[in-house]
């Protein structure tokens, strides 16, 4: 955990724009190529641009249809379950 730490606060403070695997609260809709996903208020962990900024270009990966599927399903049960508590 420190070693990810250190690697994810060094891009943030040298504003290296890097590419890394972080978890953030997506707001709206993700939107690569031809694929939609309503990610909106969803906190979900996806390759993401890093730097002084904060997470800021989220890249989503190629996946599958059937992978887009699953992860707007998982998106949806994060936001269920969070309804849930409020």
């Amino acid at each position: 955990i420190g070693l990810v730490t250190a690697n994810v606060l060094r891009a943030l403070l040298r504003d290296e724009r890097r590419v890394l695997t972080v978890s953030r609260v997506h707001l709206g809709t993700l939107v690569s190529g031809d694929t939609r996903l309503a990610l909106d208020g969803v906190a979900l962990s996806l390759p993401s641009i890093v730097g002084t900024g904060g997470a800021t270009d989220v890249l989503l990966p190629a996946l599958a249809s059937v992978e887009m599927v699953a992860l707007q399903h998982s998106a949806q049960v994060l936001k269920d379950a969070a309804a849930t508590l409020a």
